[in-house]
Protein backbone atom coordinates (compact mmCIF):
# COMPACT_ATOMS: atom_id res chain seq x y z
CA UNK A 1 0.00 0.00 0.00
CA UNK A 2 2.76 2.46 0.92
CA UNK A 3 4.63 1.71 -2.30
CA UNK A 4 1.57 2.38 -4.47
CA UNK A 5 0.69 5.55 -2.55
CA UNK A 6 4.29 6.76 -2.78
CA UNK A 7 4.49 6.17 -6.55
CA UNK A 8 1.22 8.05 -7.07
CA UNK A 9 2.52 10.87 -4.84
CA UNK A 10 5.77 11.15 -6.84
CA UNK A 11 3.80 11.39 -10.10
CA UNK A 12 1.82 14.36 -8.74
CA UNK A 13 4.97 16.40 -8.07
CA UNK A 14 6.05 19.09 -10.53
CA UNK A 15 9.46 18.46 -12.10
CA UNK A 16 9.81 22.18 -12.77
CA UNK A 17 9.15 23.10 -9.11
CA UNK A 18 11.50 20.31 -8.02
CA UNK A 19 14.32 21.60 -10.21
CA UNK A 20 13.75 25.15 -8.97
CA UNK A 21 13.96 23.97 -5.36
CA UNK A 22 17.14 22.02 -6.14
CA UNK A 23 18.72 25.06 -7.81
CA UNK A 24 17.94 27.17 -4.71
CA UNK A 25 19.57 24.51 -2.51
CA UNK A 26 22.70 24.45 -4.66
CA UNK A 27 22.88 28.26 -4.63
CA UNK A 28 22.56 28.35 -0.82
CA UNK A 29 25.05 25.51 -0.26
CA UNK A 30 27.81 26.41 -2.70
CA UNK A 31 30.20 23.90 -1.10
CA UNK A 32 28.20 21.07 -2.71
CA UNK A 33 29.83 20.01 -5.94
CA UNK A 34 28.53 17.62 -8.60
CA UNK A 35 29.99 14.12 -8.50
CA UNK A 36 30.66 12.35 -11.77
CA UNK A 37 32.76 9.48 -10.46
CA UNK A 38 32.18 7.91 -7.03
CA UNK A 39 35.83 6.85 -6.90
CA UNK A 40 36.63 10.51 -6.21
CA UNK A 41 34.79 10.14 -2.89
CA UNK A 42 36.58 7.02 -1.68
CA UNK A 43 37.70 7.77 1.87
CA UNK A 44 36.30 11.34 1.76
CA UNK A 45 34.27 12.29 4.83
CA UNK A 46 31.44 14.74 4.41
CA UNK A 47 27.90 15.29 3.22
CA UNK A 48 26.18 14.10 0.06
CA UNK A 49 22.90 14.66 -1.73
CA UNK A 50 21.42 11.90 -3.85
CA UNK A 51 18.97 13.21 -6.45
CA UNK A 52 16.25 10.92 -7.82
CA UNK A 53 14.89 13.01 -10.69
CA UNK A 54 12.24 10.51 -11.83
CA UNK A 55 10.64 10.71 -8.38
CA UNK A 56 11.43 14.40 -7.63
CA UNK A 57 13.19 13.31 -4.44
CA UNK A 58 16.37 14.30 -2.61
CA UNK A 59 18.19 12.38 0.09
CA UNK A 60 20.76 14.09 2.30
CA UNK A 61 23.31 11.97 4.12
CA UNK A 62 26.73 12.09 5.71
CA UNK A 63 29.69 9.78 5.87
CA UNK A 64 32.15 10.13 8.72
CA UNK A 65 33.76 6.70 8.69
CA UNK A 66 37.13 5.83 7.21
CA UNK A 67 35.52 4.50 4.02
CA UNK A 68 33.89 7.80 3.12
CA UNK A 69 31.01 8.95 0.96
CA UNK A 70 31.55 6.42 -1.82
CA UNK A 71 31.14 3.49 0.55
CA UNK A 72 28.05 5.04 2.19
CA UNK A 73 26.27 5.60 -1.14
CA UNK A 74 27.11 2.09 -2.31
CA UNK A 75 25.61 0.74 0.93
CA UNK A 76 22.36 2.60 0.18
CA UNK A 77 22.20 0.99 -3.24
CA UNK A 78 23.00 -2.53 -2.05
CA UNK A 79 21.22 -2.72 1.33
CA UNK A 80 18.19 -4.94 1.55
CA UNK A 81 15.57 -3.20 3.67
CA UNK A 82 14.06 -5.56 6.27
CA UNK A 83 10.29 -5.74 5.97
CA UNK A 84 9.77 -4.23 9.42
CA UNK A 85 11.84 -1.16 8.42
CA UNK A 86 10.01 -0.29 5.18
CA UNK A 87 7.39 1.73 7.03
CA UNK A 88 8.02 4.57 9.41
CA UNK A 89 4.54 5.17 10.77
CA UNK A 90 1.31 4.55 8.92
CA UNK A 91 1.35 3.43 5.25
CA UNK A 92 -0.55 6.60 4.24
CA UNK A 93 2.20 8.84 5.59
CA UNK A 94 5.45 6.89 5.63
CA UNK A 95 8.35 8.17 3.53
CA UNK A 96 10.03 5.37 1.58
CA UNK A 97 13.59 4.68 2.77
CA UNK A 98 16.46 5.67 0.48
CA UNK A 99 17.66 2.06 0.71
CA UNK A 100 14.51 0.98 -1.18
CA UNK A 101 15.91 2.69 -4.28
CA UNK A 102 18.87 1.52 -6.36
CA UNK A 103 21.76 3.00 -8.33
CA UNK A 104 19.78 3.61 -11.51
CA UNK A 105 17.19 5.60 -9.54
CA UNK A 106 19.92 8.06 -8.53
CA UNK A 107 20.48 10.46 -11.41
CA UNK A 108 22.72 13.04 -9.75
CA UNK A 109 24.95 13.26 -6.71
CA UNK A 110 26.40 16.34 -5.02
CA UNK A 111 28.93 16.21 -2.20
CA UNK A 112 30.97 18.40 0.12
CA UNK A 113 33.97 17.27 2.12
CA UNK A 114 34.00 18.06 5.83
CA UNK A 115 37.06 18.33 8.03
CA UNK A 116 35.36 16.87 11.11
CA UNK A 117 32.34 14.75 11.97
CA UNK A 118 30.84 17.73 13.81
CA UNK A 119 31.15 19.89 10.70
CA UNK A 120 29.54 17.14 8.61
CA UNK A 121 26.69 16.80 11.12
CA UNK A 122 26.00 20.54 11.12
CA UNK A 123 26.05 20.76 7.33
CA UNK A 124 23.88 17.65 7.00
CA UNK A 125 21.24 19.08 9.35
CA UNK A 126 21.20 22.50 7.67
CA UNK A 127 20.94 20.96 4.22
CA UNK A 128 18.26 18.42 5.15
CA UNK A 129 16.21 21.14 6.86
CA UNK A 130 16.44 23.27 3.71
CA UNK A 131 14.97 20.56 1.45
CA UNK A 132 11.20 21.06 1.13
CA UNK A 133 9.42 18.14 2.82
CA UNK A 134 7.59 17.14 -0.36
CA UNK A 135 10.95 16.45 -2.03
CA UNK A 136 12.80 14.88 0.91
CA UNK A 137 13.48 11.16 1.38
CA UNK A 138 14.97 11.80 4.82
CA UNK A 139 12.76 10.03 7.36
CA UNK A 140 14.09 11.77 10.48
CA UNK A 141 15.96 14.93 11.32
CA UNK A 142 19.53 14.88 10.15
CA UNK A 143 22.79 15.43 11.99
CA UNK A 144 24.09 13.72 15.08
CA UNK A 145 21.25 12.19 17.09
CA UNK A 146 22.54 11.91 20.64
CA UNK A 147 19.36 10.07 21.65
CA UNK A 148 19.85 7.40 18.99
CA UNK A 149 16.78 5.48 17.88
CA UNK A 150 14.53 7.18 20.45
CA UNK A 151 15.44 10.60 19.08
CA UNK A 152 15.02 9.40 15.50
CA UNK A 153 11.51 8.19 16.33
CA UNK A 154 10.72 11.41 18.19
CA UNK A 155 11.70 13.50 15.14
CA UNK A 156 10.26 11.15 12.52
CA UNK A 157 9.25 12.91 9.32
CA UNK A 158 6.07 11.99 7.50
CA UNK A 159 4.00 13.29 4.60
CA UNK A 160 0.43 12.83 3.49
CA UNK A 161 0.46 10.43 0.54
CA UNK A 162 -3.29 10.68 -0.02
Amino acid sequence: MNYDLSMAYFKRLSHEDFNNALERLLANFAQLQPVYDLRELDGVQGVYMMILDKYCQIYVGKACGKHGIKHRILRHWHNAVPLDRLLSGEPEESIMPIDAFRALDTTRIYAAAASTAANAGSLERALADAVPNCYSLNRTKAGDLAGGLHEAIQYRRTRSLL
